[in-house]
């Protein structure tokens, strides 16, 4: 008997799981139809025409690439001196 108590309360929660999981799946189609209207209303407030907005788009594309490879810039001379270079091994001669 218990054991078919812990059947029916696991297709319970199999079926809540369902119910959930449709519930997640409108509610983040609804979130990316809310943020595509507030896009539309963005980029039409700025009465520009498609080729201009393009034009925008562009160069605040290639402005973050440039932003990220000057942030990265510094990592990469990091990386590329080998350190054992500038380790002390300690393997030095004392005499």
């Amino acid at each position: 008997m218990k054991a078919e108590r812990i059947k029916a309360e696991i297709e319970k929660t199999k079926a809540k799981i369902g119910e959930l999981k449709a519930k997640l799946s409108e509610l983040e189609r609804l979130k990316t139809e809310q943020e595509n209207t507030e896009i539309i209303e963005l980029v039409r407030a700025l009465e520009a025409t498609p080729q201009e907005i393009t034009v925008m788009l562009r160069a605040m594309r290639e402005s973050r690439r440039k932003q990220a490879m000057a942030s990265l810039a510094p990592q990469i001379e990091d990386e590329s001196h080998d350190p054992a270079d500038t380790e002390d091994t300690g393997n030095e001669d004392c005499e």
